[in-house]
């Protein structure tokens, strides 16, 4: 298996094969793992050509399109 996924349950016995890149709280392992997100493995990872945002009532984030910006996660 690729180091560089891991599988997302989509019904009981089938899985699905993604790239993940979290930032914030979903770098906390005990985040991810309550996500029923089950890494392989785990990197710090540079995203390259987006922004860090934060916005609603909450304050959540989101990553979005920017030239020349770079998100570390």
């Amino acid at each position: 298996m690729d180091p560089d996924f891991f599988c997302l349950p989509i019904a009981c016995h089938e899985f699905i094969m993604a790239a993940y890149f979290g930032f914030g709280a979903l770098m906390n392992t005990v985040s991810v793992r309550m996500r029923n997100i089950h890494p392989q493995s785990s990197r710090a990872a540079k995203l390259s050509g987006f922004r860090l945002v934060f916005g609603g009532s909450h304050g959540m984030a989101t990553v979005l399109p920017s030239p020349g910006d770079v998100v570390y996660g």
